[in-house]
């Protein structure tokens, strides 16, 4: 087989061992016995294996400069949709460095994102993924990464029976606060914006919704649910939706503050007073909710805090450590502004 052709999937096929295992041993990381060290070298030398460029330049003599970390992004239309996104990665770039090592984020069509995964392991200048935007379900990504030997560590947890590295997030126990605290508002017809299906996040949000208006003996109404990307142009013409919609909903939950955003200029727009005509809910707290001309209560989770922690459990895996040891959990909190007010108050 000739030299250029050699790929550390194909070392890693033949001597049976995962591709980080080959990687490591051909820098020569302890973590990997002498013995494994030595089959692995003494193959590549057979088959004349050189590592990519991408390699080559990590693993020059003197460098102190580990391998990196890495987020693979399916982006729609290389458009960021969400806001928060480089909170993310502003806590995860930070924290990698601590470590000596390069964050990577690495933007991809969301119908080629396995693709890039394959290329990103074959060019091989990663020890691990972060991996965002977990499914309600069954995640590809995990058993991908888990077959290849690769370290990851994901945020938020589905329904999958396996352990892995984890840091998880109270996504229904934040829309259920907010749902009960508007509910203690006197609130009845309450209604969710919601995030597009397929993710995690909008699943959970929507459970926690339905819990508390289950809780209460309220109805949910199919009119009053609602999902979208995360715009302001979602946020402002599902608001007019709603309020056109019979019976109106007198609260609304947004599950992210650009919508909210979107939503407060739809409400001016028909002259509607936020807290005293109608109340409102944002997800998220990294956007200036408090400082609109109305503040908006939000349900408030620290995503530069959970990127860097995604990063240390991260580099925990990559040395080794057992998943069932590297599980955490990150809690949101309500912050009551002025956007949310009882229904005694209004007209």
């Amino acid at each position: 087989m000739a030299a250029s052709r050699i790929t550390l999937a194909d070392l890693a096929a033949q001597l049976n061992l995962s591709t980080a295992t080959v990687s490591r041993a051909l820098r020569g990381d302890e973590v990997v016995n002498e013995e494994t060290r030595t089959r692995v070298n003494t193959l590549a030398g057979e088959l004349g294996y050189s590592p990519r460029r991408a390699s080559r330049a990590l693993s020059q003599s003197g460098s102190t400069l580990r391998k990196g970390f890495g987020l693979i992004q399916p982006l729609n239309s290389f458009a960021f949709e969400d806001p928060l996104l480089l909170d993310f990665v502003g806590g995860m770039a930070s924290r990698t460095l601590d470590f000596g090592r390069l964050f990577h984020l690495i933007p991809t069509e969301v119908s080629q994102e396995e693709r890039c995964y394959d290329t990103v392991l074959d060019l091989d200048y990663l020890d691990g993924f972060v991996l965002l935007n977990a499914r309600p379900t069954s995640d590809w990504r995990i058993d991908y990464l888990q077959s290849r030997g690769i370290p990851f560590v994901m945020h938020g947890r589905g329904s999958e029976n396996t352990i892995f590295p984890c840091l998880d997030v109270g996504f229904r126990r934040g829309h259920r606060l907010a749902t009960t605290h508007l509910i203690e508002l006197g609130h009845q017809a309450i209604a969710l914006l919601n995030s597009l299906p397929g993710t995690l996040a909008a699943a959970e949000w929507e459970a926690g919704y339905r819990e508390a208006m289950a809780t209460a003996g309220l109805s949910v109404r199919a009119n009053w649910m609602l999902q979208g990307p995360k715009t302001e142009e979602f946020g402002y013409h599902a608001t007019r939706q709603l309020l056109q919609s019979e019976p109106s909903p007198t609260a609304a939950i947004y599950s992210n503050v650009l919508s909210a955003k979107g939503a407060v200029q739809a409400l001016s727009d028909l002259g509607i007073t936020i807290g005293r005509d109608f109340s409102l809910i944002a997800y998220d707290d990294q956007l200036p909710g408090a400082f609109y001309g109305v503040p908006i209560t939000t349900i408030f989770a620290p995503c530069r805090p959970m990127g860097s922690r995604l990063v240390e459990l991260l580099d925990e895996a990559v040395a080794g450590e057992s998943p069932e040891l590297l599980q955490d959990r990150f809690e949101p909190e309500l912050v009551v502004r002025s956007s949310t007010a009882s229904r005694a108050d209004g007209p």
